[in-house]
């Protein structure tokens, strides 16, 4: 027995004459592995710069209190995003998607955030912004004058067009391409007063895209914010590059928000002159003398909003585009009798609105209220 009590007892750990061995051995084990884990911690590879800035604008677009803050933010991933855009090109191989995403994306909540800038600095056309994590002030200037360009003020407010519902629109009319696609809301009457004739009450919705370039030394960069009208720009220079304009011809449709185009017709015939809405000409966007005017006018039972989708779907054709200007014509349908009295209306709008030529296309009781006296 003794023989066999000596090789356990050479091997046991120590007994209740030594408990302080034990409990020092696990506590000095269980730190040599924290502090290997640390250690392995402080070796993992960073995350590429792309997500690390996917990540802080993210959290830029949730401080909608500090659109100062947002838009220093919004600068700096663009500029890093144009950064890493210029790195990825060669003469035979685009951008990166990754870095044009982030890019547009970027310069859409920076374009966005303009109206506040604005009125926060008195009229503003520079603005110096600080970026809030790593202190660097970087000056943002807002381009205007040049042709297809939309000057700093021209917009009362501009909407992110991904964020805008498109639901009810048969086709989604866009072209990829780099720049930032919002809508600018222009509102001609001040604040409470009637808008100019021609004008929706709201305002016009118009596709814009937002471009940022860089510039300067440096130790004190210096930003430049273009808003290009899509419809007379399909390309711009992004650093040494010319690359095609993005946009988002749908999305200024849809902000002007949803109806039910089949009720709105009903109460149109029920009510008649008490119909609420437009009545007579009206634009879709403002008016462009060098575009021929190509009026719509509505039937029975319906409104000018059923020529929506028309006007949507063929926003995808670039000759139209660039050529027509597209306007809808409002009125009481309960007026229209054997001889309606609105016989001509379009053309007598027409003709007093613009001094060019225009086209007028009716649909049923539309074709009658179209023709000639």
């Amino acid at each position: 027995m003794n023989a066999r009590a000596i090789p356990l007892a050479r091997f046991a750990l120590p007994g209740p004459a030594h408990p302080g061995l034990s409990s020092i051995g696990w506590v000095c084990a269980l730190l040599f592995t924290l502090a290997g884990c640390a250690h392995y911690e402080r070796q993992a590879p960073a995350a590429p710069p792309l997500v690390v800035a996917q990540r802080r604008l993210a959290q830029a677009e949730k401080r909608t209190a500090d659109p100062q803050g947002q838009a220093a933010a919004c600068l700096a991933v663009a500029k890093l995003a144009a950064t890493e855009m210029a790195k990825g090109r060669s003469a035979t191989t685009p951008a990166p998607n990754a870095a044009v995403g982030l890019y547009n994306r970027a310069a859409a909540d920076l374009a966005a955030d303009l109206p506040a800038l604005i009125r926060k600095q008195g009229h503003a056309r520079a603005f110096t912004l600080r970026d809030p994590q790593s202190g660097q002030a970087a000056r943002l200037q807002v381009a205007s004058g040049h042709a297809g360009e939309y000057p700093a003020g021209f917009f009362q407010q501009i909407l992110v067009a991904s964020r805008i519902d498109k639901k009810g629109l048969n086709d989604d009319v866009t072209r990829g391409g780099v720049g930032g696609a919002v809508v600018g809301v222009r509102q001609s009457a001040p604040p409470g007063a009637a808008p100019p004739r021609l004008e929706p009450l709201t305002g016009f919705r118009v596709p814009v895209t937002a471009v940022v370039d860089f510039s300067g030394p440096k130790g004190a960069p210096v930003a430049r914010l273009r808003l290009l009208d899509p419809t007379k720009v399909d390309a711009t220079t992004v650093g040494r590059t010319r690359q095609p304009l993005a946009a988002d011809y749908s999305a200024a449709m849809a902000a002007y928000g949803r109806v039910n185009e089949a009720w709105l017709g009903l109460v149109n015939l029920a009510r008649g002159e008490r119909t609420r809405g437009p009545k007579g000409s009206l634009l879709l966007q403002p008016y462009e003398p060098g575009k021929l005017p190509v009026i719509f006018v509505h039937g029975l039972l319906s409104s000018a909003y059923t020529w929506r989708n028309v006007a949507n779907s063929l926003n995808a054709d670039p000759g139209l585009r660039r050529r027509c200007q597209f306007w809808v014509f409002g009125y009481s349908t309960v007026r229209v009798g054997p001889t309606p009295p609105l016989r001509g209306a379009p053309r007598g709008w027409l003709l007093a609105s613009c001094p060019g030529p225009g086209r007028e296309f009716g649909h049923a009781l539309g074709r009658e209220v179209g023709q000639p006296r």
